[in-house]
């Protein structure tokens, strides 16, 4: 129990308390919106003395994003580089309260490594102990080891490290298969293993005990396991259950059978739900996760009652404890806003105190920023789907502001949820309101739908209907609204602005998939999902048809802007270069932006303000504010 909920008086600490309504005269520059942000990845220590976040480094001759450590009672702080200069940390995960293990990719190496830095050495280069293919899994908290999953001639394996040396390989598959994630139980041993098999098919391997063989559990594909009761007997599970509520469950490994469901949502992504577990017990206390809006839902009041007690200090915000300590009476909060970045606050009860510690972007100005609302809509099949609209915060003088409908990454993640994104800032900031819609491939979207998770040209129905709601609600004007998408949602983009030109005055398209049938050939990413989802929709003749759905075989009579660089995007080179040809054959106009420094389909540094500059420039030409 807690010992006590003290109301907190923190105003010097408390965010705006209202935004602003007025709309801006000023623009920012791309800058502004695209500077790297100044944390993210924060987490207590195992015995919350500390707080580690990644940061990018002042000076990109140094890497660009690295580890750093705080302490929150003291002034010891600690910031590793990675082993070699120029390279970027992608992730870290505590080891014990001293070291922290981190992985980057290491361009001396031409891979990537694993490095461990040790508490209390500032900047300076961490221990290297692996080199090659590897991922950090953060599934044993509170022990002196950590796991993760490693590439050899035997296939791939997880492995269990301290931080000096590798201790023991638990669970070996061999190639093709693959290992995805694995899940602890409360003694820090390696109980559930996610991935594929020898069959390439999606698995969950479980066993009963340490000593015990691996079983397969008689769960679909779709099924998420996100942890242990605090007995280590029972694992909750986020499925839909063959209904169209996603939910979660308590599952028992044993019996094979689901439990009473703790929680249900119709509009949820709880494969990617956290857990909020007591340390000292392993007990459940709550769950974090993405419905229209963030959010928390508590099993115990006790934490109910902390939560009032958060809300009621830092207002205009989704607030969502991340980890509690020990005798959980000290938190660490995530504060989410449409108006800005994160931050992140500590709230200690013993001393009635509340401190912001850590800002994403403290440069940003909440009251200049655009409110994202909600929206819902049926599309043409009756389904209810949902969405963001963001309106300008520039006021157009000469007629309505014209509409983005944005469709970013890919078809079965969903990568936009409530809160503050750069781009739909950028473009809001300079005039334009931005749609963003949840189609029915996207997570909390896409479970419903059984093999159709390939169906490009769903998706693109989905976006044709969203787009008629929005002109019939007032929300958007025909004749000024333009189409965006990102790698796969890219093809729904193109597809949409060749199908209907009289819904779309331009298309902006990054990364992207134009050519189905040459993507279903390649065998990358997620071409398997298009083939098999279009193989049953048309069989033998599934062929035919992706030609004959593809942009690059379709007349393109709206201005294009087309971008690429994203080794690791599902688009390639070439499929720009066909659908630039395509654009130009149509004898529509066409720029193009290619940069590769793009990572992970975002850009950063100056080409992201090239970037984003480019995309303005189009737009000023072919949809402007006036």
């Amino acid at each position: 129990m807690l010992s006590h909920t003290p109301k907190l008086l923190v105003s010097s600490l408390l965010l705006a308390s209202s935004f602003s309504l007025g709309l801006l005269a000023e623009e920012h520059s791309a800058d502004y919106f695209i500077q790297p942000l100044q944390c993210k990845q924060v987490t207590f220590s195992p015995d919350s003395s500390k707080i580690a976040y990644l940061r990018p480094f002042s000076n990109e001759a140094e890497g660009y994003w690295g580890v750093f450590s705080e302490e929150l009672d003291g002034e010891g702080k600690s910031g590793w580089l990675p082993a070699g200069k120029g390279d970027d940390v992608d992730t870290y995960s505590w080891i014990d309260g001293e070291h922290i293990v981190f992985q980057n990719w290491s361009s001396s190496h031409g891979t990537q490594q694993a490095s461990v830095g040790t508490f209390g050495k500032t900047n300076t280069p961490a221990k290297e102990i692996h080199v090659g293919s590897f991922t950090i899994f953060n599934g044993a908290q509170n022990q002196p080891y950590f796991y993760a999953r490693s590439d050899d001639a035997e296939g791939t394996s997880i492995v269990q490290y301290s931080p000096t040396e590798e201790i023991a390989k638990v669970y070996t598959v061999a190639k093709p298969g693959s290992v995805d994630n694995i899940i602890c139980d409360n003694t820090g041993t390696v109980r559930l293993v996610n991935g594929k098999n020898t069959s390439e098919q999606q698995v969950w391997l479980y066993r009963a005990s340490p000593n015990a063989a691996w079983e397969q559990l008689p769960l679909q594909g779709y099924t998420g396991i996100l942890g242990f009761t605090a007995d280590n007997q029972k694992l909750i599970v986020a499925t839909a259950m063959n209904t169209e509520t996603q939910g979660l469950y308590l599952y028992d490994p044993s019996s094979k059978s689901f439990e009473t469901p703790l929680l249900t949502d119709k509009v949820a992504d709880l494969n990617t739900a956290q857990l909020i577990c007591d340390k000292s017990t392993g007990d459940v206390l709550g769950v974090n996760y993405q419905s229209l809006f963030p959010k928390t839902q508590w099993f115990v009041q006790d934490m109910a009652d902390v939560q009032k007690v958060i809300d009621q200090n830092i207002p205009q915000s989704i607030n969502r404890v991340i980890e509690a300590d020990l005798s959980k009476q000290r938190f660490l909060i995530e504060s989410i806003s449409d108006h800005r970045p994160a931050s992140y606050f500590i709230l200690d009860l013993t001393q009635g105190k509340l401190e912001e510690r850590l800002n994403a972007a403290p440069w940003v100005n909440p009251d200049e920023m655009a409110s994202m609302s909600v929206v819902q809509f049926a599309n043409r099949d009756g389904m209810k789907l949902f969405g963001y609209f963001t309106k300008a915060t520039k006021k157009a003088s000469d007629g309505p502001n014209p509409t983005i409908l944005y469709v970013k990454d890919q078809l079965w993640q969903r990568s936009y949820f409530w809160g503050w994104d750069p781009m739909v800032q950028y473009l809001a900031n300079h005039g334009y309101n931005v749609f963003m819609v949840c189609h029915r491939s996207t997570p909390g979207m896409g479970w419903r739908i059984s093999g159709g998770q390939g169906d490009m040209e769903m998706v693109a129905v989905d976006l044709e209907d969203a787009t008629r709601w929005a002109i019939e609600k007032g929300l958007a004007a025909e004749g000024q609204i333009g189409i965006m998408g990102e790698s796969l949602n890219a093809f729904a983009a193109a597809y949409n602005a060749a199908k209907h030109p009289e819904l779309y005055s331009c298309a902006i398209v990054s990364n992207g998939v134009y050519d189905l049938a040459k993507y279903a050939d390649a065998g990358k990413g997620f071409s398997g999902n298009v083939t098999n989802a279009y193989r049953q929709k048309k069989g033998a003749s599934f062929k035919a048809y992706l030609e004959s759905i593809s942009p690059v075989n379709l007349e393109l009579s709206v201005p294009f802007h087309v971008s690429h660089g994203c080794k690791q995007a599902q688009g390639d080179e070439f499929q720009a270069a066909d659908l630039i040809r395509r654009v130009k054959k149509s004898k529509s106009p066409v720029q193009t932006y290619e940069s590769v420094y793009w990572k992970m389909g975002s850009w950063s540094g100056e080409q992201g303000i090239e970037y984003y500059d480019s995309i303005m420039k189009f737009l000023d030409s072919y949809l402007p504010v006036k």
